[in-house]
């Protein structure tokens, strides 16, 4: 049979097809290696064996495992990782201060944050939006009519504005028509476009995530796909049933933060629009 199937293919698959023909247990094919074991298995010669993952570890591709989240690995085992009060572990047993405070030594000690700003992760802050930082406080932004502040105690013109100097000026009939065209553009690509560092787009976040409430305030996020990080870095905040926002502790998913909104389509359950 095999023959035959290298004289209706050609001989290019043939030897692709005669060593599929020899996978082993436990294995699965590969068209660009070959057969290779299978998740939790690893390979002894001809056969794939079973791979002997201690208590709290998760098996790897190629016959190894590492430890879960919150445990570390200590010879062939993994033991839960020692935690400072304040702290959250990290992949491969270290640990990072919660949002709001730094690390000091072995230990969180709580961020002084002034008036009018947010704290970030890693023991800094940044002024709430309509705020300047002067040294160590926030001051409020000076903004001109018809205009918007930005981060950082910036701002710019409201649309169907453009900038003159320090004030905002009405644009013409025809520069609001071509501005409202740009920005259509602008919106429909930064939508398809993967988010920096990350292989997804905000489309995919709208397709493959969803809200699961935990009450009537907060809910996580479960998505489908190669989206893990979403679901670990990010969670809903449910302000005016059935309406909300998401706030992600990652800089890299900030886009998701100011794009997504939440609709509650149910008690449950809920979607997110980009």
């Amino acid at each position: 049979m095999q023959n035959i199937r290298c004289w209706v293919v050609g001989l290019v698959f043939c030897a692709a097809a005669l060593e599929l023909g020899a996978q082993t247990p436990n294995s699965e094919y590969s068209y660009s290696t070959g057969p290779i074991c299978k998740l939790g298995y690893a390979r002894e010669g001809d056969v794939c064996v079973k791979v002997d993952a201690p208590l709290n570890a998760i098996a790897t591709y190629g016959g190894g495992w590492v430890c879960k989240l919150g445990y570390t690995r200590s010879q062939n085992s993994c033991i839960k990782t020692s935690l400072p009060p304040n702290a959250l572990p990290t992949v491969g047993g270290g640990w990072l201060c919660n949002l709001g405070y730094e690390k000091v030594g072995e230990k969180c000690e709580k961020t002084l944050v002034p008036k009018n700003a947010t704290a970030t992760y890693g023991g800094g802050w940044v002024c709430n939006l309509g705020y300047v930082k002067e040294g160590d406080i926030c001051a409020i932004a000076v903004v001109p009519e018809n205009a918007i502040p930005t981060y950082g105690g910036g701002w710019v013109c409201d649309i169907g504005y453009r900038r003159d100097d320090d004030v905002c000026e009405e644009m013409s009939p025809e520069e609001k028509r071509w501005q409202m065209q740009a920005l259509a553009t602008v919106q429909a690509q930064a939508k398809s476009d993967n988010l920096d560092g990350y292989d997804f787009s905000l489309r995919d976040v709208e397709r493959y995530c969803e809200v699961i409430a935990y009450d009537r305030e907060y809910g996580e996020i479960s998505c489908r796909s190669s989206l893990r990080e979403v679901e670990r870095y990010c969670e809903a905040y449910i302000y005016d049933w059935p309406y909300g926002e998401v706030d992600c502790r990652r800089s890299g998913l900030r886009p998701i933060e100011r794009r997504c909104e939440v609709t509650m389509d149910g008690d449950d359950y809920g979607s997110l629009d980009c």
